[in-house]
């Protein structure tokens, strides 16, 4: 038996990452707003939730994500960042949108 991968670069068009930008921008924008549930926004439009458990101040990978997110777990971890911020970080592939749902209290874990 012989195997062979062929691959080939891939570059999106301004326009899908303009609609994607578009999209996850109105997503950010919709789920941020008071009344609206994060989850039920991402459900009416078929996206994936993925919740993330026992993310530490020094953390660099977040689980489902490819590409080194340090950026978003400063966030996370930020003074000005409150439980039920929503805020859209770029990715390789496009765009995650995040929701702080909890913060512990500084100290050791339980």
């Amino acid at each position: 038996m012989k195997l062979v991968t062929i691959t080939k670069l891939v570059e999106s068009s301004e326009k899908t990452l303009s609609d994607l930008f578009t999209t996850a921008s109105k997503f950010e924008s919709d789920a941020g707003k008071s009344g609206n549930t994060f989850v039920d926004i991402a459900k009416e439009n078929n996206y994936e939730v993925k919740p993330v458990n026992k993310m530490k101040i020094l953390d660099s990978r977040i689980s489902g994500i490819t590409t080194d997110q340090r950026q978003i777990v400063r966030w996370a971890f930020e003074e000005d960042s409150e439980v039920g911020d929503v805020k859209k970080f770029p990715v390789a592939n496009g765009f995650v949108v995040v929701q702080l749902t909890t913060k512990n209290k500084a100290g050791m874990m339980n």
